[in-house]
């Protein structure tokens, strides 16, 4: 009979814990902030202005030389996508290998059309600074850089650096 009782008391606890648990999920979990985005209220564009305190008119220049980055950069986008697309269905086609590494180096250069929008882009951005913003612009670049994601994933320090793969079958 306390054997029962036990396993009664623990199925009921299984069961508030379930439904704890899907109403937890159902209802959203935890709401975290947003990530620190590029586009939209809040992102790299308001971090700039806000940094840099751009006056009206500089505002107003700053919002057209974003639009026009933007579009760049949806263009360059759009090409990357359609020409991943094409590389990725020579798997189901059969791959070339002078077709495949074509197209990887169309790739290539549109990702490296990218970094070079980019760095044109902020190029203007400092042009339209004040000498004063201009120094607090360089101050900023790493920031902005970082919030761009340019400098690739964070290695933790305290990791090693491999050395290179391991050896074959285990041996040294």
């Amino acid at each position: 009979m306390k054997q029962n009782k036990l396993i009664y008391w623990l199925v009921l606890l299984l069961v508030i814990l379930n439904i704890g648990t899907l109403s937890f999920l159902w209802l959203g979990g935890p709401h975290h902030p947003p990530r620190d985005r590029p586009n939209g209220p809040g992102g790299l564009a308001d971090f700039i202005k806000t940094e840099l305190d751009f006056n009206s008119e500089q505002q107003m220049q700053f919002d057209s030389l974003v639009a026009m980055h933007r579009s760049e950069m949806r263009s360059i986008k759009d090409s990357i996508e359609h020409l991943k697309k094409e590389w990725y269905n020579q798997l189901k086609s059969g791959i070339d290998s002078a077709s495949h590494e074509s197209t990887l180096q169309k790739i290539s250069f549109f990702e490296k059309k990218i970094n070079i929008a980019i760095f044109n882009h902020l190029r203007s951005v400092k042009g339209i600074c004040t000498i004063d913003q201009s120094i607090r612009f360089d101050h900023l670049i790493d920031d902005i850089i970082d919030k761009i994601g340019g400098f690739g994933p964070k290695r933790n320090e305290n990791i090693p650096i491999s050395e290179g793969p391991p050896p074959p079958n285990g041996g040294r």
